[in-house]
């Protein structure tokens, strides 16, 4: 988890000055990002039935889900995470 969320300050300076990074920013934030995520949630839980869960299960309640992991293995995450986004304002 630590790598993932290490690799995202990368991208917060990308504009579309530059197509190719952009195209590669937005590729990472966008496709990248939540597989990785869904593979991290699975990883975690690993007894629960990944194929029949991602048939049916939207984006969002993976999202969810995701969330309420890193509550339970990571309870500082979540601080860390809100103080980022106060410094970042």
């Amino acid at each position: 988890m630590a790598s993932l969320l290490s690799s995202l300050p990368q991208y917060t300076s990308v504009t579309t000055d530059t197509p190719d990074e952009f195209g590669e920013a937005l590729n990472a934030v966008m496709v990248a990002l939540p597989d990785k995520v869904v593979d991290l949630f699975f990883l975690y839980a690993k007894n629960l039935p990944r194929e029949e869960i991602e048939k049916t299960a939207t984006d969002a309640e993976l999202a969810k889900a995701f969330e309420q992991v890193v509550e339970i293995a990571f309870p500082l995450a979540q601080s860390v995470t809100k103080t980022m986004e106060r410094l970042a304002q």
